[in-house]
């Protein structure tokens, strides 16, 4: 489109460039809770209690919240075996696997915001023989993708419930290349 018609050392320098670009943008996936330790058995997915009137959701920015991505105290571990009575005649000593669902409806984990760019130009050198010049850059806004909190509710002491521990992505990667075609 423009210097269409160049020719010479300027015509060479302006010609053959290209710009390719990959965005991704999307929302957190939905939290999975499962709650530990599970007496139940092999194949069951135990679920933690939900307090129903508890706000499970923490305001503030994702580097605010890594070590409490939400509210984990609206989570508690639900009763994992018998206690002393008879659970035929009283309902609170049988087995109980949570009222958690399956996936929360409300608490995401981190969201995905990444650029990724490359620039290329070729220059024809002379008859079927071209120079390629290309760079390329990765997640070129140089953004976090934090992983996921740890969902398993716990009765132990030292708990990660609710931290986020790991970042998913790497930071911004450059590279750079050149090419001979004949």
């Amino acid at each position: 489109m423009f210097g269409a018609n160049t020719q010479g050392v300027v015509g060479k320098l302006i010609s053959g460039w290209t710009v390719n670009g990959i965005g991704t943008v999307q929302s957190g996936f939905p939290l999975a809770f499962t709650a530990t330790p599970n007496l139940i058995g092999s194949g069951y997915g135990l679920r933690p209690n939900v307090d129903p009137n508890c706000d499970k959701e923490v305001g503030g920015s994702a580097l605010d919240r890594l070590d409490r991505w939400f509210n984990t105290s609206c989570f508690s571990v639900p009763n994992g075996g018998f206690a002393a009575g008879d659970p035929s005649t009283n309902p609170a000593l049988r087995w109980q696997f949570g009222n958690a669902p399956r996936v929360d409806p409300d608490l995401r984990g981190h969201p995905v915001n990444n650029w990724n760019i490359a620039v290329s130009k070729t220059t024809p050198i002379q008859g079927r023989v071209n120079l390629t010049f290309r760079a390329e850059a990765f997640n070129v806004f140089n953004r976090t993708q934090f992983g996921p909190p740890d969902t398993q509710a716990t009765t132990a002491a030292q708990s990660t419930f609710g931290k986020v521990t790991r970042q998913l992505n790497q930071p911004r990667l450059m590279q750079l290349a050149f090419r001979v075609t004949f």
